[in-house]
């Protein structure tokens, strides 16, 4: 994990975010120049500590993620990436070496005079090759006369742009960029292009984005900026525009956009295919369905044949299966902790690490809430369920206690951190991952989140009793980067803690978005299938906890005035 940053060196007032870069990543701290632009990069060592910016005789590489590919550094797998693409285009290199330049130095790159159809070409072969593998990344890369950037096709880790100055950061930033684009900036004339990446995750967001029109014309205020999302344009919005060379296309011709990229995607362990806007036709190569089938309907506790359709008990087979695998290749060799609130998501994340990880490790459960809280007494139970099931595994509960004094106290870098979000529920939120990566922090590396799995699963309960279920879903997931995740991910990172969202699996999501109405909600339970998931695996007590937000599960919402006075 890292932190990027990306400025005009005469701008001044840029240390605060420097100091947030920073604290994303303690391992490494290195500042270069190139051109007119200082680069900022922190590291927060995982596979082995590989300094950033990256810099050889060709281009400048700033990345911040994860590759799953199982190899010993993520970041130079993407490094050689990009000296595979420069030849692909029939760009000499220099030297694909790189240099071992001294902190703060000034970096000189080779000059290529590429055009606008070379880059462009270019930044479609990195994102196609990187896009084969499991990833959540963000990434910038200057050459030449251009800065090339993006982020992964959900959005998972934070980057974003100046409104009224150039500059690209993981924190403080004025406006979100759009997951769904890949981006290029010309140095020269200051213009930005953007080109619609074609992975097949984003051809079904937006084949299904035409149900969501209707929210977004009831909420244009809030969601102007994605109104015009096929298009490839954008509306001005106070809370979501890009500053006025950019983003104003009423006003603007420096804006161009690309309909069309070719995909090149690799399938890992199995080949699967969805059947859009059918209710479920999923085609899987998954061995032995109808058995797992018969194990899990003889496994379901209360539950009878009569009342889960065959289908249905498919969808859960399939589900349990990839479950174990987006969590098995997010294991790191190490004790594993978890956010965890006691309630259905932190207890599956929690369980399929179990399932998945060497038996001797400890799975530590940060339970950050007021004491007496819903989620202190909910988290202190679902504890001892999965000790008393699972007893071969030692599980350590932390009980991480929030005090209003010290929020009050941390209440700036607090807020500072969720920007440019700005609402109440934000910074509660923003409170609760704050001390939840703290404490993790004096356990390790990496915390496991059960993130997406309400809008995956319907678990809000704005979704009962709404006709339209499934397009609020969709929309909450199509737009759970700009609302959630890259906060999330701010706020985490700060912390020297990397999140990862296992429920936020590509194979997951595509799943999810075929699935039957059914698989939703049965009996006016919401998220069925993760309910008869744990009831298949003996936590009965637990599949029945309703949702609560975390506003109001950790108590913070009755201390608002308090810290807000």
């Amino acid at each position: 994990m890292c932190g990027i940053l990306l400025t005009e060196i005469n701008e001044d007032d840029m240390g605060m975010i420097t100091e947030l870069i920073k604290n994303r990543g303690r391992d490494c701290f290195c500042v270069k120049q190139y051109k007119n632009f200082l680069l900022c990069s922190s590291v927060l060592s995982i596979r082995g500590c590989v300094s950033q910016p990256i810099e050889n005789q060709n281009f400048i590489l700033m990345y911040n993620g994860e590759v799953y590919n199982n190899v010993e550094s993520d970041t130079l797998f993407i490094k050689e990436i990009i000296d595979d693409s420069l030849k692909k285009i029939n760009i000499p290199l220099i030297s694909s070496k790189i240099q071992d330049l001294e902190k703060n130095t000034k970096i000189t790159i080779s000059e290529y005079n590429l055009s606008l159809e070379q880059v462009k070409e270019l930044v479609y072969l990195i994102y196609n090759r990187i896009n084969e593998f499991e990833n959540e990344m963000s990434i910038v890369v200057c050459i030449d006369d251009y800065i090339l950037f993006f982020k992964d096709d959900i959005g998972r880790k934070s980057l974003g742009l100046g409104k009224n100055k150039f500059f690209i950061s993981s924190v403080k930033y004025d406006i979100e960029i759009d997951s769904s684009f890949l981006y290029i900036y010309r140095i020269s004339s200051r213009e930005f292009f953007r080109f619609k990446k074609n992975s097949e995750l984003l051809k079904i967001f937006e084949s299904r984005s035409k149900h969501i029109e209707n929210i977004l014309k009831n909420h244009k205020d809030d969601y102007n900026f994605l109104i015009n999302h096929n298009k490839g344009e954008y509306s001005r919005n106070d809370t979501c525009s890009f500053y006025k060379n950019f983003i104003n296309v009423q006003h603007s011709t420096n804006l161009k956009h690309e309909e069309e990229c070719s995909p090149n995607s690799k399938d890992n362990d199995f080949k699967c295919s969805f059947a859009l806007n059918k209710n479920p036709s999923i085609a899987f190569n998954f061995k032995g369905d109808d058995k797992s089938v018969n194990i899990f309907l003889k496994n379901l506790g209360n539950e009878t044949k009569q009342s889960i359709s065959h289908e249905d008990l498919k969808s859960i087979s399939i589900l349990d299966f990839l479950l174990k695998k987006a969590v098995k290749k997010r294991l790191i060799d190490e004790d594993l902790i978890v956010f965890f609130s006691g309630g259905i998501d932190s207890v599956l994340i929690t369980l399929y690490l179990h399932l998945t990880q060497n038996k001797e490790r400890q799975i530590y459960l940060i339970n950050t809430a007021f004491e007496g809280s819903f989620d202190r007494k909910n988290g202190k139970l679902a504890y001892l369920a999965l000790k008393q099931k699972f007893s071969a595994r030692k599980f350590v509960f932390i009980e991480n206690n929030l005090c209003t004094e010290q929020i009050v106290k941390d209440k700036e870098i607090i807020s500072n951190l969720i920007s440019p979000k700005k609402g109440k529920m934000d910074f509660n939120l923003g409170v609760i991952l704050f001390y939840s990566s703290k404490c993790a922090s004096k356990f390790g590396k990496i915390s496991y989140l059960g993130s997406g799995a309400d809008e995956l699963f319907c678990g809000y309960n704005k979704y009962k009793n709404n006709g339209e279920f499934r397009s609020a879903m969709f929309f909450d997931l199509y737009t759970i980067s700009y609302h959630n995740i890259s906060r999330d991910d701010r706020i985490i990172s700060n912390n020297n803690i990397e999140a990862r969202l296992p429920f936020l699996d590509t194979e997951i999501i595509k799943f999810t978005l075929d699935l039957a109405d059914s698989a939703f909600i049965f009996d006016e339970e919401n998220k069925i299938l993760l309910r008869r998931l744990l009831r298949f695996y003996g936590l009965e007590a637990i599949s029945h906890v309703p949702k609560k937000a975390m506003q109001y599960g950790t108590g913070i919402f009755k201390y608002e005035k308090e810290i807000h006075k």
